[in-house]
């Protein structure tokens, strides 16, 4: 049976970061919790109240963002040989750990990267925000034009579980620190040419408020996937000389194409016209 390891990232979840340690079961064999510097001290307070020889508490001097403490975490997680796979679930306690044998039983060769998917027919879904549907539903299709992962949606969940194979083609450097983590993911598998396999969960909704300004990243947003988009073009079509080409050639017919469709629209246009003017003229005559 495959080991498991669980990483938490924390920054100011210490209403319920007990909980949600507590909640997992037998089936995880580590807990990490990253601290990420957190003001209210979540790491101190798994010490002082989880005895469970299973948890290991990590601390960031500095905030690395929900991306650098999660990397951190899965990172110290696979250097115990014995770890097969690496759930991340969030602090907050939205993440429902009963998830956790689900999404395991989910690996299979061709799917070693598996995360959570809200946006499935069940009446929990409905609870979420509207603005938060709106948002991420948006958010997902820009996800899948600009990573070419269309087999996947809910780009922003964070419950993810990654197979140690994956984990070793990985460029930590191409995951993004912060917010843009789980799209990154997302772009990077779609790099090393991993498949993705979409779990259904549902998600505790709470009074928390998120801790992003959309005013504030909007610009930040748009820059990244930008730069997603383009060396993804790089890498899937410009470096590989014949499809460019092929892209090319195609490019240029279809310009010609609509060149000449065009030019024969604006000559026909001016016949109608023509013959409109003429007829109307021919009218007024006829009533003078």
């Amino acid at each position: 049976m495959a080991k498991l390891a669980v990483v938490i990232p924390c920054y100011n979840v210490s209403s319920s970061i007990i909980d949600v340690v507590k909640s997992i079961g037998p089936e995880i064999s580590k807990i990490y919790v990253i601290d990420d510097c957190c003001p209210q001290k979540s790491g101190d307070l798994v010490n002082i109240n989880v005895k469970d020889d299973r948890v290991k508490v990590l601390y960031n001097s500095v905030n690395l963002g929900i991306g650098g403490a999660t990397k951190k975490g899965i990172s110290e997680a696979f250097k115990d040989n014995k770890i097969d796979i690496c759930l991340k679930i969030d602090g907050d306690g939205q993440m429902d750990t009963d998830n956790i044998i689900k999404f395991v039983s989910k690996f299979k060769k061709n799917y070693l990267y598996v995360k959570g998917n809200r946006f499935h027919p069940h009446k929990k879904f409905f609870k979420m925000p509207l603005l938060r549907i709106i948002g991420n539903f948006f958010l997902s299709i820009i996800t899948k034009i600009t990573t070419g992962q269309y087999n996947t949606f809910d780009a922003t969940n964070g419950f993810i579980a990654i197979h140690k194979e994956v984990y070793k083609n990985l460029k930590l450097e191409n995951i993004a620190d912060n917010f843009f983590f789980e799209t990154t993911m997302i772009a990077e598998m779609r790099r090393i040419k991993c498949e993705i396999l979409d779990v259904n969960i549902e998600t505790i909704y709470k009074d928390e408020k998120s801790n992003l300004v959309i005013s504030k990243i909007l610009l930040d947003f748009i820059f990244r996937h930008i730069i997603i988009f383009l060396k993804r073009i790089d890498r899937e079509y410009i470096k590989n000389k014949k499809i460019f080409i092929i892209l090319l050639l195609i490019g240029i017919l279809f310009s010609f194409f609509i060149m000449f469709f065009i030019k024969k629209f604006i000559f026909l246009l001016i016949i109608l016209i023509t013959i409109f003017i003429i007829k109307d003229k021919n009218l007024n005559t006829i009533d003078n």
